[in-house]
């Protein structure tokens, strides 16, 4: 930031609401880069704000998808366990039935060797009846195995089902917290941006006041908006190359611009 004498030029500003102030170039000056000064703060905060905001936006993107997906893995789960209890009815039902088979075998089998003798004594051929057994029986070992395998399945896809569920209450509370984030950072970015923006308006207003009475005054004094045009002199706004005429001029104040400056 550039430094200005401020006694350089005093003026006095007076309206019928205020009384009479006095004002110099150099708080002219210090106003303007403070003003500046304050633009640019404003424009680093807008700048942060957008990326904590964008970051926060992009949590809760994050967290929507993994609500997604978890919810559809839930239902795909829920579809998977209710297929499994399905199985399971058909293998207790397939059971039942092949027991009830068995008890009908053992049944014929009683009613066979029951029959007596023919007149040689030879007992009656039940081997009919004794396959019959045999294969009833294993008709129930395989319906049991079926059963048993089912109801393994079963079990597997309720616990993944509860894990899904977990899953779920997880990615909605990570969602909660990332929306949270998202709205507590967009509201200090706010409160930040109004009380900066807050501080530039005001900033603006005085330098404008300022600027006007000091042109005002200028307009009036050519000695002092000669020295105001010495002081804000700068070669980059010249146009053209520095002579060693401007360099005397610019070393060389008239008298009455020295009077100002002292």
């Amino acid at each position: 930031m550039r430094s200005h004498r401020v006694c350089a030029i005093i003026y006095k500003v007076s309206t019928r609401e205020t009384p009479v102030a006095q004002v110099s170039i150099g708080q002219v000056e210090s106003l303007r880069e403070l003003a500046s000064d304050l633009m640019s703060v404003r424009e680093a905060l807008e700048s942060s704000c957008h990326e904590q905001i964008g970051a926060a936006e992009s949590k809760c993107k994050e967290a929507q998808g993994e609500m997604q997906n978890s919810e559809g893995m839930l239902s795909d789960a829920v579809q998977r366990e209710t297929e499994s209890r399905g199985r399971v009815n058909e293998a207790q039902e397939k059971l039942a039935s092949a027991n009830s088979a068995l008890s009908s075998a053992h049944t014929s089998l009683s009613c066979c060797r029951a029959q007596p003798c023919d007149s040689d004594g030879i007992p009656p051929d039940c081997s009919y009846e004794e396959s019959a057994v045999r294969d009833a029986e294993a008709a129930v070992e395989g319906a049991e195995a079926e059963l048993a395998q089912a109801q393994a399945e079963l079990e597997r896809d309720i616990e993944n089902r509860q894990q899904m569920e977990q899953r779920v209450d997880l990615a909605k509370q990570a969602l909660s917290m990332a929306e949270q984030s998202l709205d507590q950072t967009r509201c200090e970015c706010n409160v930040r941006l109004t009380s900066v923006s807050q501080r530039v308006d005001i900033g603006i207003v005085r330098l404008n006041a300022a600027q006007q009475a000091l042109d005002a005054y200028l307009a009036t004094n050519p000695p002092a908006a000669g020295l105001y045009a010495w002081l804000n002199w700068g070669a980059e706004r010249y146009g053209s190359p520095v002579t060693p005429d401007i360099l005397n001029s610019r070393m060389n104040l008239s008298a009455e611009q020295r009077q100002l400056f002292q």
